[in-house]
Formats: C-alpha cells, sequence, structure tokens
C-alpha cells in the first residue's frame, strides 16, 4: 500500500505505509520513560529537601545548646567574681558567699544526674533557676583550685546536649571554664 503526500512544492510523493506517518498517541514506552525520569526528579528532590531539614534541625540545636552555655556561664562568671568565700565544693555541687548590697548570701550550683538539669539557689531572695534547661545538661563538674582552702579559681566542665529530635544523634558540645574572684583575697607567702 502506498501513501501519496504532498511536499512544499506541490509536488506528489510516494511513500510507503509507516514511513512518516503514526498512529496519533503515546506509546507505552514513552509513558514508562516519563514515569522513570519523573521519579529520578522527585527522589532527588525529596533527597536535598530532607538533607536541607536535617541541617536545619542541627543548627536549630547548636544554636540552643550555645545560649544556653552564654547563660549559665554568664551567670556564673557575675556570681564568682563577687565570691568573698567559699563553703563547699564536690563534682556536682559549688556553695560560696557572695557580698549583695551588703549582705553576704550564699549561693550554690548543684547538678542533677537525674532530671539532667543545674540548678542556682541564692539565699535571701529564694531565688531558685534551672537555666531552663529542659534536661539539655549531660554533665557538670567543678574544682577549686589550687585547693580548696586557698582557692584563686573554680573550673567549671560543662558538657550540653540537645534534646534528642526524631532519633537522630543529638548535638552535644562541652566547655571548660575557668572564673577567678576578684573580691577574695590574694594569699601570699613570706620568704
Amino acid at each position: 500500500m502506498k501513501i501519496y503526500t504532498y511536499n512544499s512544492s506541490n509536488n506528489v510523493e510516494s511513500l510507503a505505509w509507516g514511513a512518516t506517518h503514526r498512529r496519533a498517541g503515546v506509546t507505552l514506552t514513552e509513558i514508562l520513560v516519563v514515569v522513570i525520569l519523573s521519579a529520578i526528579v522527585l527522589g532527588s528532590a525529596t533527597l536535598m529537601m530532607s538533607r536541607t531539614t536535617v541541617t536545619y534541625q542541627k543548627g536549630s540545636e547548636l544554636i540552643d545548646v550555645q545560649q544556653l552555655f552564654d547563660t549559665m556561664s554568664g551567670r556564673m562568671r557575675s556570681d564568682i567574681r563577687g565570691m568573698t568565700r567559699l563553703v563547699g565544693c564536690s563534682d556536682e555541687k559549688l556553695v560560696f558567699m557572695v557580698n549583695r548590697d551588703g549582705t553576704e548570701r550564699e549561693i550554690q550550683y548543684e547538678y542533677d544526674a537525674g532530671r539532667r538539669i543545674m540548678t542556682r539557689k541564692e539565699t535571701g531572695p529564694g531565688v531558685v533557676t534551672d537555666f531552663h534547661s529542659g534536661g539539655m545538661v549531660a554533665g557538670v563538674r567543678f574544682q577549686a583550685r589550687p585547693s580548696m582552702e586557698q582557692v584563686s579559681w573554680i573550673n567549671v566542665s560543662l558538657k550540653l546536649q540537645a534534646a534528642d529530635r526524631k532519633g537522630t544523634p543529638a548535638t552535644s558540645l562541652s566547655f571548660v571554664c575557668q572564673f577567678v574572684s576578684r573580691c577574695l583575697a590574694p594569699t601570699f607567702t613570706t620568704p
């Protein structure tokens, strides 16, 4: 069977059936190619979005941990700089006296490992705070140096860990700080 067509110069040409003529519609092969290409594009877009979400969550956790550290270390720095006398120091508890407005007050920092919080208590106004840590304090250690009797500085090591979200490993940061009181009389030795 032959089909006759007209070309651009109105000449009649004879062609075999199917050489230039196709039935209207889409073949199964074309549909499969489009489906596979669409799946690849959608899969890569989903992968990019999930990575972006994880990066955003990790960044938010890191900011939360850094803000908690800034709050805790700022408060400790202020308190320890005003320390007039060290009352007690253990790995998880620090107790000292400060002079506030002519009144001597006791300040106590204590780490509760079970609840994963560090509290600050001040006598007088009875202020107790946990720094809104909500279980983010993974570890605390206090050390008076060089000794409890002749304290020159306080070492504080903190391990803060963000709350675990959706099964991903939590972001954690460890800090070691050294605080010096500006109110303690220096210890002098005579030769």
